[in-house]
């Protein structure tokens, strides 16, 4: 049903799941992106904060959580949820990908920075979308460089970057 954008449907039939196996996360990960498409991030956040409470190990459901405290705003909590996910598995790079778009969030663009590069050290193809949603870290010298230069192929994709002076970020 999801597939198909039934999301109603697919909500229906993974809550009544639920009620079959209280204790199934991935039921409860389902949910969280169920809920997370219908614009409703708090019942999200309690399907996400049930999955870490029920194996507190799993990284995915530390990042899940952290991603819905992104999406409310909860910058802090989203921090805390993502260090949680990379302290569970040091190579999960969505989780310090989505770690520096909290950082950045909380004013703090170094670290946003430092987390950036870490992710694209682990998964390369985060670089176009990287480039898209990073472009206000333009006047951060750590990424200055990096967002300045084109990739091989001028895409924004992974691949050889050329190296290309940083132009100086726009003053209002």
């Amino acid at each position: 049903a999801l597939a198909t954008g039934a999301l109603g449907e697919a909500t229906y039939y993974a809550e009544r799941a639920m009620l079959v196996n209280p204790r199934s996360t991935d039921v409860l990960a389902f949910l969280t992106g169920c809920w997370v498409k219908r614009g409703d991030q708090a019942r999200a956040l309690d399907y996400a904060r049930q999955a870490t409470e029920l194996e507190p190990a799993n990284p995915v459901w530390w990042g899940n959580l952290g991603s819905a405290h992104l999406q409310l705003r909860q910058f802090p909590e989203a921090k805390t949820a993502y260090l949680r996910a990379i302290s569970s598995n040091p190579d999960f790079a969505e989780a310090y990908y989505s770690l520096a778009k909290a950082d950045l969030c909380l004013g703090d663009n170094q670290a946003a920075a430092g987390h950036l590069a870490q992710a694209l050290s682990l998964k390369k193809d985060l670089e176009g979308t990287a480039r898209r949603e990073f472009s206000s870290l333009a006047g951060n010298p750590s990424l200055a460089e990096w967002l300045a230069s084109p990739s091989e192929d001028g895409t924004g994709k992974p691949g050889k970057r050329t190296k290309a002076k940083a132009k100086p970020a726009k003053r209002k």
